[in-house]
């Protein structure tokens, strides 16, 4: 048989992780930005906006399926909203942890 009758498969784990890794990465430039230039004095502010995107998201990814906004939603979208979030996400993690730690290991009075 003739080898280009065969149709490649490709796999779509492999496309999905692929996606992932990059969603990571764009979300760790995003802490790095967000703990060089966001003041911890905005952690609330952050909350509320991190709570925004999301629904944003969520809007963007119902809208898309309904092909209300075609071609529109893209993974070009998910990078910017990974970057976003990490950028404001910092600062709630390290609030996060420092609650943690002062609550294992509270100082003496």
């Amino acid at each position: 048989m003739n080898k280009s009758t065969y149709m490649t498969v490709e796999n779509p784990m492999e496309a999905v992780f692929k996606y992932l890794s990059i969603s990571i990465v764009f979300m760790f430039v995003g802490f790095l930005f967000g703990k060089l230039f966001v003041p911890a004095s905005l952690v609330y502010a952050a909350n509320i906006f991190v709570g925004v995107l999301i629904v944003g998201l969520l809007l963007f990814s119902l809208l898309s399926r309904k092909n209300v906004i075609p071609r529109s939603f893209s993974m070009n979208f998910v990078y910017l909203f990974t970057f976003v979030d990490g950028i404001f996400l910092v600062q709630l993690f390290f609030m996060f942890i420092l609650h943690l730690y002062n609550f294992q290991f509270p100082l003496p009075l």
